[in-house]
């Protein structure tokens, strides 16, 4: 199975530190955090991989190439303008040959591999997304799930525990008849919503480590936990 990692973001919340250095490419104890990502990926049997470059991609492809010294294979699929989350997959539609999965460059959790193909199969979804249990799901919005379809997003405004989204998703390739060509699509809030109606989308629910490295406090919080 192909993963797909969302690395064209212009940082906006990172400020001077994303201008000449890719948010994906920040630098955690000696290697950048996007090398994280992909070796848990890598050992965890992915070993096809797809970056959605943008904003300073040279910097990212210098640094990775075709992927052989991380023990993957690495393709790049390249934004002229940004399209969103939603247009810079459909912009690498031609990497897609079944099943696969979609990562925000940005957060780094320690998913179950096995627990999310097993439940995207079982339930015949279209997409499943990796959810974590969080004391305080504000910051990020809460999944609302029945059984384990999901069935609603709620506001970041929400306060109290819930579930969020943690930027791991498992789709299959008719998700991509959702998105139009070369336009930008947010998937979180154009695509996802069509999927809840057509009850399409699934959630795993997990509670392991999940960080969120788009404003400076938790970038630096990463750093410690991996020290």
């Amino acid at each position: 199975m192909k993963a797909f990692i969302l690395v064209g973001g212009l940082a906006t919340r990172l400020g001077d530190l994303a201008k000449q250095t890719p948010k994906a490419m920040q630098d955690i104890n000696g290697k950048p955090f996007l090398q994280y990502q992909i070796e848990y990926l890598r050992d965890n049997g992915v070993k096809e991989i797809v970056l959605l470059v943008g904003h300073l991609s040279d910097v990212i492809k210098n640094y990775f190439g075709n992927g052989d010294k991380f023990g993957v294979k690495i393709n790049y699929s390249y934004e002229d303008v940004p399209l969103g989350t939603g247009g810079a997959v459909k912009n690498a539609e031609r990497f897609v040959d079944g099943t696969f999965m979609v990562l925000n460059g940005d957060t780094y959790f320690e998913f179950d591999y096995e627990k999310l193909l097993n439940l995207h199969k079982q339930t015949n979804a279209k997409a499943t997304l990796v959810l974590n249990k969080v004391p305080n799901a504000g910051d990020y919005g809460n999944v609302v799930l029945s059984e384990k379809r999901i069935i609603k997003f709620e506001e970041k405004s929400n306060k109290g525990d819930g579930l969020i989204n943690c930027g791991v998703y498992m789709f299959e390739p008719e998700v991509l008849n959702l998105v139009p060509n070369a336009k930008k699509v947010s998937i979180e809030t154009e695509v996802f919503p069509k999927l809840v109606e057509r009850k399409q989308m699934f959630g795993l629910e997990l509670d392991n480590y999940f960080v969120d490295i788009g404003v400076p406090k938790r970038l630096e919080d990463f750093r410690q936990k991996m020290r």
